[in-house]
């Protein structure tokens, strides 16, 4: 069996498709799996969120994919997706949760406190 999987192209969109995949080739080794780059509304256009949208701009064209029958599931960042997904989408898996230590390191002043 053949699945493809639509994501965006960034780094992080495509390292989230991969670990999909590798889950998906845990189940069953015999799957065949191709990712397929999708540019999205948010990767073409480097104007702020705001003046371009804001919600859904890096989630339409991947759900267009699968629509279309070019892709047989998306990977998303659940912080790209909308409160409603586009028709004949669902949500139907959501792997276990990495590690979350990140931090965000700023300069003086970034947490709005003065040193």
């Amino acid at each position: 069996m053949q699945l493809t999987i639509a994501s965006r192209g960034s780094k992080l969109a495509l390292a989230q498709a991969g670990l999909v995949a590798d889950l998906i080739r845990k189940h069953d080794p015999s799957v065949d799996i191709r990712i397929v780059e999708t540019r999205t509304t948010g990767d073409k256009d480097a104007r702020p969120f705001a003046q371009i949208g804001g919600k859904g701009l890096f989630v339409a064209e991947v759900e267009r994919a699968v629509q279309a029958g070019e892709a047989d599931l998306a990977v998303h960042s659940a912080k790209d997706l909308t409160a409603e997904l586009a028709e004949g989408c669902a949500i139907v898996c959501v792997p276990e949760r990495g590690p979350v230590e990140d931090v965000v390191v700023g300069g003086s002043g970034a947490d709005g406190h003065e040193r």
